[in-house]
């Protein structure tokens, strides 16, 4: 019931969440790790957020409980939103009974040009997460990462449009937290959320290529009309 409770909250909360300003983080997010992959573990407490191709088409979504290998866990929650982008596919990896509700897909279209992830899980020792890929077509498009979780229950609400850095959470193979975040709450002061955007998928060469020869081709007629 507790699990319903948070999950009923983290929804109001991200969906008011767009009201703040989120950053935005360019810098590389591909690592080795994989589809249905983990990092090794004994490590942090946190997230663990990486993409599985240089296009960022391909995304992977982890977090554990583990700190210093207690067997204490937290709760985690919270969203992926595709803002001008399509969901292709999602599978829960390393899910277990004891997690609750599998992530839920949600696609508000035609009422919204958002679709989203929603999650809310149990986590000690153990790894949970999931995977999902996004359409190439999706040039426009970005990813919003709204995380969450009782191990953030102590963060201060910041709406600025640099953000603050990250606490506990790692994106690509980095070992160190490279990316700034908006930490916003709604509702209750328990349920903190750190969000940032990422620009999904990267146009790939021969789409450049063609979209080069493209501009070329029009730039070439002009003049001969002219």
């Amino acid at each position: 019931m507790k699990k319903i409770i948070v999950l009923a909250v983290a929804s109001l909360m991200l969906m008011s969440a767009s009201a703040f300003a989120t950053p935005v983080f360019t810098g590389d997010t591909y690592a080795s790790w994989g589809e249905r992959g983990l990092p090794s573990l004994p490590t942090a407490t946190g997230y663990y957020i990486w993409s599985n191709d240089e296009y960022r088409t391909s995304w992977s979504v982890r977090w554990s409980g583990n700190g210093n290998g207690s067997t204490d866990g937290e709760d985690w929650y919270g969203s992926v939103d595709f803002v001008g982008n399509d969901m292709t596919s999602m599978t829960a990896v390393a899910w277990d009974s004891g997690d609750g509700v599998d992530p839920v897909y949600t696609n508000l279209a035609p009422y919204s040009d958002i679709e989203f992830i929603r999650y809310s899980a149990y986590a000690g020792w153990h790894w949970d997460g999931f995977d999902f890929t996004i359409s190439k077509e999706a040039d426009a498009g970005r990813l919003r990462f709204n995380l969450g979780g009782s191990y953030y229950s102590d963060l201060v609400l910041n709406d600025t449009d640099d953000g603050v850095a990250a606490y506990a959470m790692w994106i690509g193979d980095g070992d160190v937290m490279n990316v700034n975040v908006a930490t916003t709450t709604q509702l209750d002061p328990n349920y903190q959320f750190q969000s940032f955007e990422t620009p999904a998928p990267v146009p790939e060469p021969g789409t450049l290529l063609l979209l080069g020869s493209g501009l070329i081709g029009l730039a070439y007629l002009k003049r001969r009309k002219a």
